[in-house]
């Protein structure tokens, strides 16, 4: 796959990840002023997302995408159907972007490896698709962020 995000941001993405962060948590706390949240905040409360919640399903860079859209557009009050509504609409939209990336969402189909196995996350990390793929899904999710937020 081509890299169209440039080796600057995934360098950085690369960084973060060497430091102990996540796809979620990176994708979070890359919006938490604009979102109004703290970046440790943002940091803590995506953290049960990574490696696809730690099961190597959803990835974490859509989950941490939808946690900022939620935060952005979410409904928090019985019967505000129409803030639900746009919500929705929003998932939607940032998952037909998504769609124009990858087809999956899901870590272990997007990867073809279970992060769950540990010879399989052996060849992911000898292969080096964590720090090649990975931060491409993580620049994606940030991208499509930022033309929906």
């Amino acid at each position: 796959m081509e890299n169209n995000f440039g080796k600057e941001k995934c360098d950085e993405v690369v960084e973060n990840f060497k430091s102990g962060l996540d796809c979620g948590q990176v994708v979070l706390s890359r919006f938490a002023d604009e979102l109004g949240i703290e970046k440790e905040f943002a940091r803590k409360i995506a953290s049960p997302l990574g490696a696809g919640m730690f099961s190597s399903d959803k990835c974490g860079a859509v989950t941490g995408a939808y946690l900022a859209l939620g935060l952005k557009y979410g409904h928090s009050n019985p019967g505000e159907f129409d803030k639900k509504a746009e919500l929705v609409g929003k998932i939607k939209e940032f998952d037909s972007l998504w769609s124009e990336f990858n087809e999956s969402d899901i870590c272990k189909d997007m990867l073809g490896y279970d992060l769950q196995v540990e010879s399989e996350m052996k060849e992911v990390m000898d292969k080096g698709l964590l720090f090649d793929f990975c931060p491409q899904a993580v620049n994606k999710a940030i991208q499509i962020l930022e033309k929906i937020l």
